[in-house]
């Protein structure tokens, strides 16, 4: 993609790209040592237990990946980004994408942080969310009337 970029802004033409098949739906969520409920505040803190999904891996299987640095005994410092982790889900269409990723999230152990994956899966369950009716304000909005 950024090879592509740099010959874009150099001046060359993009290919025909008719010819190319997409296949599935891809989605990812950010996990974040953060209260949702208190203005999605940091809150930095030892990570004894982390467990993605009931598994270790990076990549759990063909539909999930954890793209994350911390792990059980590290500690989320108040210095940086409070980013647990990234967590990508793939299915065969969005719905799918969706289910797998919550699926994900809801057996995924970080503890004893707080985090903000019960925002993030009551978002992946709002119809509106379901259906691509978001915009940049939506989390905002939603963390102030949703119940997570």
């Amino acid at each position: 993609l950024v090879e592509w970029q740099l010959r874009v802004a150099s001046g060359e033409k993009l290919p025909d790209w008719s010819a190319l098949v997409l296949r599935g739906h891809a989605i990812e969520a950010r996990v974040y040592a953060e209260d949702p409920k208190k203005n999605f505040m940091p809150k930095p803190g030892d990570v004894t237990e982390l467990v993605w999904c009931g598994g270790a891996g990076e990549r759990l299987d063909d539909t999930v990946r954890i793209e994350s640095a911390v792990v059980a005994g590290s500690k989320v410092t108040p210095y940086y980004d409070p980013m647990v982790a990234k967590v990508v889900a793939w299915g065969s269409d969005r719905a799918t994408a969706m289910r797998v990723l919550d699926e994900t999230l809801q057996s995924t152990t970080i503890a004893p942080l707080v985090t903000n994956i019960a925002f993030v899966r009551a978002v992946l369950a709002d119809p509106d969310f379901a259906h691509g009716e978001y915009d940049t304000a939506f989390a905002e909005k939603f963390a102030k009337s949703a119940t997570f």
